[in-house]
């Protein structure tokens, strides 16, 4: 059995072969797209609307206020024969907008607590058994610990004995 002699490329040179194999050939005319929205469109309609995906023949847009999906429903007859004329081997026959998403900053910000005074014979008892941990660094740290859960009213559940 003869092994095929592979013949190395850079990435560049293969991508829309892979893209387009293993993904889908429209994937890579969406990326296509995707890249030179501007030019196709211009700055104005660009800084508003962006491309979301390619399925079949419908091209979906994200716009930035229902403003501009309404100006993509005036503007559509023109814009789809720049489009087309950029895709060569795929044709849109719609276009169709919906609102972009929020952009999501994560987990949402506490509200600051008050820090609450610490009881001193609690943290005086707390201190005595630290004591008792043979790395000192590590009896500093869950000190500090204690300290800042009791501060911040952070609340500790005790372990009852049956």
């Amino acid at each position: 059995m003869q092994k095929k002699k592979q013949r190395q490329q850079l990435l560049g040179q293969c991508l829309e072969q892979v893209v387009s194999t293993h993904i889908g050939p429209n994937y890579w005319q969406f990326f296509l797209l995707f890249r030179q929205w501007e030019a196709i469109v211009g700055k104005d309609i660009a800084t508003h609307v962006i491309p979301a995906w390619l399925r079949k023949d419908t091209l979906w847009l994200y716009v930035d206020s229902a403003a501009w999906m309404q100006e993509i429903g005036f503007i559509q007859p023109d814009l789809l024969p720049k489009i087309n004329a950029y895709l060569q081997s795929i044709v849109i026959r719609e276009i169709r907008c919906l609102q972009q998403p929020q952009a999501t900053t994560g987990v949402p910000e506490e509200t600051a607590r008050p820090e609450r005074a610490i009881n001193r014979e609690k943290e005086q008892a707390f201190r005595r058994m630290t004591e008792n941990i043979p790395d000192p660094k590590c009896g500093q740290a869950l000190l500090k610990l204690w300290q800042t859960f009791q501060s911040k009213g952070q609340a500790t559940k005790t372990i009852q004995k049956h």
